[in-house]
């Protein structure tokens, strides 16, 4: 769960007891991604994206060891975020119609993908990766659906 101040507090879902505490930012998370591997991909906005590592144990809560890294993925604020782990990517989309897919080890960017050139209003508030196909799947405002022909990470 994610909050106004840019913190991340994990649950457990069996007990619902707080398992650990993170502070990601200095300002609100907007969106979570789980992440195969244990990791939690955040966004807060003015455009950043944090990867932090939930199995890291015996550090206490808002240790710097659970940040793995955090980037500048936009320069506006971020309306989504997807991940495959078949494809080792991250699609990130930003209020101005742009998507970006990067690559998720690494975090560098694999494309760049203008919103307007596929959806008629370039708002892009949802967006799902159709695993295992490189194809990233968004949905515009008139309930049509582009796919997308996205490479694998190099």
């Amino acid at each position: 769960m994610g909050d106004s101040a840019g913190n991340l507090v994990l649950y457990s879902c069996l007990s619902i007891q707080k398992l650990r505490q993170f502070a990601c930012f200095p300002y609100a998370i907007k969106h979570i991604v789980f992440s195969a591997d244990k990791n939690v991909i955040c966004i807060g906005n003015p455009g950043m994206l944090c990867i932090l590592d939930t199995s890291v144990n015996f550090v206490p809560d808002n240790s710097p060891e659970f940040i793995l890294r955090t980037i500048e993925a936009h320069t506006i604020d971020i309306t989504c975020v997807v991940f495959s782990r078949i494809l080792d990517l991250i699609a990130t989309s930003d209020t101005e119609g742009i998507i970006k897919i990067w690559s998720y080890s690494t975090l560098n960017i694999e494309s760049v993908i203008d919103a307007y050139d596929i959806v008629p209003n370039g708002e892009i508030n949802q967006m799902s990766f159709i695993d295992p196909y490189p194809l990233l799947l968004i949905p515009d405002y008139e309930g049509n659906f582009v796919a997308v022909a996205v490479g694998y990470a190099s």
